[in-house]
């Protein structure tokens, strides 16, 4: 996350004791004594804990540590943790292993006893940096994470504790108070996204907890709320110039019934409030081209119905399960509806903290605070998905203790833990979810520091689901990981931002962290038996749908595997085009193509010419006006195999003259002339419908810049480059039709 560039003088941590609250009388002597009795009393959690700390001089704390060690007794982590949050410094060597966050911490309070300069400036950022790092995987406590923010606060090194206190902000809500009075000036500079807040209750707090949950992606939110309880008015009368409308509903408005005329006409109302919700969900989708985010109604506490409140009709458990049965019929049929599941989104609040009743008849406050900041970053998550880090493509798997218990060089494959008994069964429950993100189009490769007989395992343990072919390409060798994922990285043809790194080994995600930075490296369970289920609540590698080619995409890749191989044994490239054997069968866009192409334009980053990021609303509108916007598409196929649709195209037509709005092709077919072969397709039907000049724009991006000369050697010419882009025309009159004579290209029309 970018903020204004920090001076590298920043000034040093204050004393950790300086400006602590004063010693009571006895305080000192309390801790005094607490320490004399320490190698009795280490083991007293509570007791110890409970003890100021805060107020401890250095001296005591010495005392401290020398008490225990003459006791032989290694300092308690819980221990090293109350004293580093406290302001104090630990040993630089413990006699134990100590968490990161706890050593970060201690460095933190170390820079207070150190005089002011720039060395110390930069050690504070970089020990603030590292811990922002913890806190972006799940890895720093709140204890921490509070201590560190607040002392980095008190030191005037504001944009660090922000960026440390919105990265631990999902887990440690309360750490956003030490830089509350910061944070307008930190996100000033990110991208703005405006939304409109309504609701069948008050949105106020919801509206609230946006602000950080929008920051803690690097966005800028700009909230406007509706009026109270106007949802249906929102959405029959959709706003204009915003990103999105987000409608948070609450099972308490829409289930509330009055008995006073009795059952019948209670459940009535109730029914009819529903359908005027989803006449008016209905009605925004087909008049607005603005995505719509609302969410499910979670389950209530207390049943309506007794003991039949799930099996009754009239039921609120009943009622709530065939509501939300709709809304997600609704989601289906619509790209512009998202859903968020609220259930999913409190899975770590208990129901009843959910709801608080007093909020509800003072305010009309259907949820709690915890629970409406659950609900913010479930909902700027489901809007920003794709859109701040890119998509993941592939799952990097480590072998010893990852994917199997065990190490295959000391135990043989034998002895190695999979299967259906524990502890086999949670690896094995591993490997299956790695083949449901290998079905949802995810690519898995082998980084393994093993002897490459390893992923012979696959095929000679019963209890492995996993085969050697599942893998698209592997690394098994005794090379650094780093190293061989960027080569890896290199043969797929994909950027290293797009994978995902998953070890056993806190040193190897730790030297990934450092070595590739780009690489998402989640913080794996240390206990096996979570990690099934936590492979699925990691939202980098949640799909928004699934097309035809995010299926295949495995068999693809083993297809251009195969024509790799004959590039190699080709006596040229001519050659290797000519045995290729390639057919590009040209379309245009249909309701059927829609995800496809969508989704192209969303994930290219390197075969992009100008980095327009069209979604399905967008191309859908572009549907609907064939006179002026027409979008192409193609599917390739060779002697290996189908490649599916890889390349796309829109392209708006004003009388004679034509733009190209985009041009995105999947680095699967690079270098194979598939790009020149749809171009001069695409340009032959322009000149059919009476079109003479083609204007096209290249954007130079951090990640395109393969594309930079694509229009230049198409016959295109230069126009006057403006504003960091590059103008090209082509003329029918002096440029000829771009043609590739090793493609062979069909048309498929309605």
């Amino acid at each position: 996350m970018a903020g204004k560039t920090q001076a590298a003088t920043a000034p040093p941590l204050r004393d950790a004791h300086t400006a602590l609250p004063a010693t009571t009388p006895g305080t000192v002597e309390v801790l005094d004594a607490l320490i004399e009795a320490s190698p009795v009393l280490w083991r007293n959690q509570a007791l110890l804990s409970a003890a100021n700390w805060e107020v401890a001089s250095p001296a005591q704390v010495a005392r401290l540590l020398e008490c225990l060690a003459s006791a032989q007794v290694n300092l308690p982590k819980w221990l090293a943790r109350t004293l580093a949050a406290a302001g104090h410094v630990l040993p630089e060597q413990p006699s134990q292993a100590i968490e990161d966050e706890i050593c970060l911490l201690s460095e933190l309070n170390r820079a207070a006893s150190m005089d002011q300069s720039p060395g110390v400036a930069a050690l504070c950022a970089e020990t603030a940096r590292r811990l922002t790092e913890l806190a972006a995987c799940g890895r720093l406590s709140a204890e921490i994470a509070h201590s560190a923010a607040g002392r980095l606060e008190a030191a005037g090194m504001t944009e660090d504790a922000c960026r440390l206190a919105l990265a631990a902000w999902p887990s440690a809500p309360q750490v956003l108070r030490h830089v509350r009075a910061h944070l307008s000036g930190y996100v000033a500079d990110f991208p703005a996204v405006r939304v409109r807040v309504a609701g069948l209750s008050t949105t106020r707090p919801f509206a609230q907890a946006l602000f950080p949950a929008f920051a803690s992606h690097g966005r800028r939110i700009d909230a406007i709320e509706a009026d109270f309880a106007t949802v249906i008015s929102e959405l029959l009368q959709p706003a204009k110039s915003i990103d999105a409308l987000m409608v948070v509903l609450d099972p308490i408005s829409v289930l509330e019934k009055s008995w006073v005329a009795g059952a019948a006409e209670a459940e009535q109302a109730r029914t009819l409030r529903f359908a005027q919700l989803v006449d008016g969900i209905e009605s925004y989708c087909r008049s607005s081209s603005v995505p719509l985010i609302l969410n499910t109604f979670p389950c209530l506490t207390e049943p309506e119905m007794g003991y039949v409140d799930a099996s009754d009709p009239s039921g609120s458990a009943a009622t709530i399960r065939r509501f939300n049965g709709m809304l997600c019929d609704l989601a289906a049929r619509s790209k512009k509806l998202r859903v968020v599941d609220t259930d999913f989104a409190m899975v770590s609040i208990a129901p009843r903290d959910r709801f608080d009743q007093r909020l509800w008849f003072y305010g009309r406050i259907a949820y709690s605070g915890q629970a409406n900041e659950a609900l913010a970053r479930a909902f700027t998550s489901a809007l920003l998905a794709d859109k701040v880090a890119p998509p993941i493509k592939v799952v990097a798997l480590d072998f010893d203790n990852t994917l199997w218990g065990g190490v295959y060089g000391d135990d043989g494959v034998e002895k190695l833990d999979c299967g259906d008994e524990p502890p086999g069964n949670a690896f094995k429950a591993v490997q299956n979810e790695c083949l449901r993100l290998k079905a949802q189009g995810k690519i898995l490769v082998a980084l393994s520091k093993n002897n490459p007989e390893a992923i012979s395992v696959f095929g000679r343990h019963p209890g492995m689901l996993l085969r050697a072919e599942d893998f698209t390409a592997t690394a098994i060798n005794w090379e650094p990981k780093p190293d061989n994922l960027r080569r890896l990285a290199g043969v797929l043809n994909l950027g290293l931002d797009s994978i995902m790194f998953l070890d056993d080994s806190p040193h190897e995600r730790d030297a990934m962290r450092r070595m590739c930075p780009e690489v998402y490296v989640p913080e794996i369970p240390a206990d096996t038996s979570e990690r099934a289920s936590w492979l699925r609540s990691l939202q980098r590698t949640w799909t928004t749908g699934i097309t035809a080619e995010d299926a295949a995409r495995a068999n693809m890749y083993a297809a251009e595997r195969q024509a790799h191989a004959l590039r190699e044994t080709a006596s040229s490239y001519q050659d290797y085009l000519a045995q290729l054997g390639q057919v590009l069968e040209v379309e245009k866009l249909g309701k059927a193509t829609l995800p496809r192409v969508a989704q192209l334009h969303q994930r290219t980053n390197q075969f992009n010419l100008t980095t327009r990021r069209f979604e399905e609303t967008d191309l859908a509108s572009f549907l609907a006006e064939p006179e002026t916007a027409r979008v192409y598409l193609a599917r390739v196929r060779d002697r290996f195999g189908d490649h599916g649709i890889t390349v796309a195209a829109v392209v708006l037509v004003a009388g004679t003259e034509a733009s190209m709005e985009s041009f995105v092709m999947s680095c699967r077919v690079i270098a194979r002339q598939i790009e020149t072969a749809f171009l001069g397709a695409v340009i032959e039907d322009l000149v059919s419908l009476g079109v003479d000049t083609v204007t096209a724009i290249y954007l130079p991006t951090s990640k395109n810049a393969m594309v930079e000369g694509f229009y230049p050697s198409h016959e295109f010419q230069s126009c006057s480059p403006a504003n960091g882009r590059s103008t090209w025309l082509w003329r029918k009159a002096t440029s000829q039709v771009p043609h590739s004579n090793f493609v062979n290209v069909k048309w498929s029309r309605p």
